[in-house]
């Protein structure tokens, strides 16, 4: 009776053995499968044009997968509603068309609306190029993920698939580039400030005729110029 009762026990714990490996070896290939569909998503998101393309897609991982995808793509998409948003302003029409002959005859003698939209232009433009130069570090990246409390593990694998990536090294290839066009932009509406403050201090000085400005002097003139011609080389 007594072997009989230890063969039971011992049955009874082989069958708790075998019931433990069951739960962790499932455990371990759901978590495998789920990282792996991480995986896929960030080597779709290599592929997107960060100017272009929606990076707000579906989450398709669970768990804390998903809280690591989900990070990855809101920070993806932030970048790239500032990098859109940067690039409406530097197409923007009203932007290379500000000394136009309509632009002028429009807004003479005071140019208070040019005022307002250089202001107004400078302040977003300088907001969103700011914003595109700080989350090309590798601070702002981590910050994102440690945001969401997860683990380690989980951290370490957000770096491992956005810092470590060709994801960051796109955002980091263009920050230099970002940085320089930000001075550059700096540079023209401080021009355009320039130009504009001179005309209004010379109301009186000039006219417009037809599609040019006459002024009543050379000197005027070639102020003027010297404007026109900062202008086009802070633009090139």
């Amino acid at each position: 009776m007594k072997e009989k009762k230890n063969i039971i026990m011992i049955g009874v714990a082989i069958g708790i053995v075998a019931i433990i490996a069951i739960f962790f070896g499932g455990r371990f290939a759901y978590k495998k499968y789920q990282e792996n569909i991480l995986r896929e998503e960030a080597a779709t998101l290599t592929k997107k044009d960060i100017t272009k393309d929606n990076f707000n897609t579906e989450i398709k991982s669970k768990g804390d997968y998903a809280v690591v995808e989900k990070a990855m793509k809101e920070y993806l998409a932030d970048y790239g509603t500032a990098a859109k948003k940067t690039l409406v302003i530097l197409n923007d029409k009203k932007l290379s068309n500000l000394l136009s002959a309509e632009t002028i005859k429009s807004d003479m003698p005071k140019f208070e609306e040019t005022k307002k939209y250089l202001e107004k232009t400078r302040k977003e433009l300088d907001t969103y190029m700011g914003s595109m130069i700080t989350m090309t570090s590798d601070k702002a990246m981590m910050d994102k993920i440690k945001k969401t409390k997860v683990s380690t593990y989980y951290q370490n694998l957000y770096r491992e698939l956005m810092l470590d990536s060709s994801l960051s090294s796109s955002l980091k290839e263009a920050q230099s580039e970002l940085v320089a066009s930000r001075e550059k932009m700096t540079k023209l509406f401080d021009i355009y400030d320039n130009v504009f403050q001179f005309l209004i201090d010379n109301e009186g000085n000039y006219e417009l005729s037809g599609r040019m400005l006459l002024f009543k002097n050379q000197s005027l003139l070639s102020q003027y110029n010297s404007y026109i011609n900062q202008i086009r080389r802070a633009a090139f």
